[in-house]
């Protein structure tokens, strides 16, 4: 019986234990956690309050139509960004990646609708290029049928392989290739955020990086492959501006 009862007391103190370090990965005032570095919501709302001034008072002008492009980040998105940056120069590390010196903040913000003199702008012109080089790095990786089969429904449901069929698309070359292109991306960058251990608040959803879109009203894209951070996270991004 005394040994029971130490036993039943080694398993308190355990699960105590494993209680507080739950507690000290979801503080309500992180954003994500990478390893022990944090995103705090501190450093959130410094990236969000800039993006927003900055729109608000020099917003960027679309080169073709001269009408002002409206900011299009949520909190979620950056969130994203900041997780994101750290990771994939973590991968280009790992996969002897060349980068450049800078980065397209133009090009960024007529996307984002975020001046290119933000950190937003910035950080999301890093993100895009870094993952760009990334998929060159598995120019002939061949996709698995679901990775096929995924595009494809995806692309239905966007309404965007109207009149072809899945053995059409399927066999195509050129689809197979970006295909197995960003399949080995999306491995390859959710084995190192695996690897960091990335964590990202419930409150943001499951959020990743697109390695894989289609084109839909510019600037928009619909993500047919993303690669997660958390797959722990699974409720809805949020999308609260406020």
């Amino acid at each position: 019986m005394h040994r029971v009862r130490r036993l039943a007391s080694v398993a308190v103190v355990a699960s105590l234990a494993v209680t507080a370090l739950s507690a000290c990965r979801s503080q309500p005032n992180v954003a994500a956690y990478l390893g022990n570095e944090r995103v705090t919501e501190t450093r959130v709302q410094s990236v969000w309050d800039e993006a927003q001034h900055a729109a608000t008072t020099t917003p960027v002008t679309d080169q073709s139509t001269q009408q002002a492009v409206p900011l299009t980040m949520t909190r979620a998105d950056v969130v994203r960004v900041l997780v994101a940056v750290p990771v994939l120069d973590r991968v280009a590390q790992q996969e002897s990646i060349s980068l450049p010196p800078q980065y397209n903040d133009e090009a960024a913000a007529q996307i984002t609708g975020a001046p290119q003199t933000t950190e937003y702008a910035r950080l999301f012109a890093h993100m895009q290029t870094v993952v760009g080089l990334i998929l060159q790095k598995e120019p002939n990786a061949a996709p698995s049928q679901a990775d096929l089969r995924t595009v494809y429904d995806e692309l239905v449901a966007a309404g965007q392989a109207a009149g072809v069929d899945f053995n059409t698309f399927s066999a195509d070359a050129d689809t197979k290739q970006a295909v197995g292109m960003a399949a080995a991306a999306q491995t390859t960058i959710e084995t190192t955020t695996k690897a960091i251990d990335v964590r990202v608040n419930p409150r943001y959803g499951q959020l990743g990086v697109s390695v894989l879109d289609v084109p839909q009203t510019p600037p928009q894209s619909k993500p047919l492959i993303t690669a997660v951070f958390d797959p722990s996270t699974s409720s809805p991004t949020v999308v609260d501006q406020s």
